[in-house]
């Protein structure tokens, strides 16, 4: 859901399924996910994404130069 926000394609069925799975357990989801906060996408583009895809690691233009390391490679948050 956070990814079609950052790049403008709303996933209408992916909201939903969080919606009922919430509604289901009694939980909110969206509210207690805390790793799109510690990802922090807003400001990141389509091509950032596709890059980080491709690469392992997201790089924001234009910002502090921040690096976010996929998991597979690093979980820290490195300065560039």
């Amino acid at each position: 859901v956070a990814l079609g926000e950052v790049v403008g394609r709303p996933a209408i069925l992916h909201e939903s399924g969080i919606r009922i799975f919430s509604a289901m357990y009694g939980q909110d989801f969206e509210a207690e996910n805390d790793l799109l906060d510690a990802l922090d996408l807003r400001g990141c583009g389509l091509d950032e994404l596709k890059e980080a895809a491709k690469t392992g690691l997201l790089r924001r233009s234009g910002g502090s130069g921040a690096q976010v390391a996929c998991p597979r490679e690093k979980r820290t948050l490195t300065e560039a």
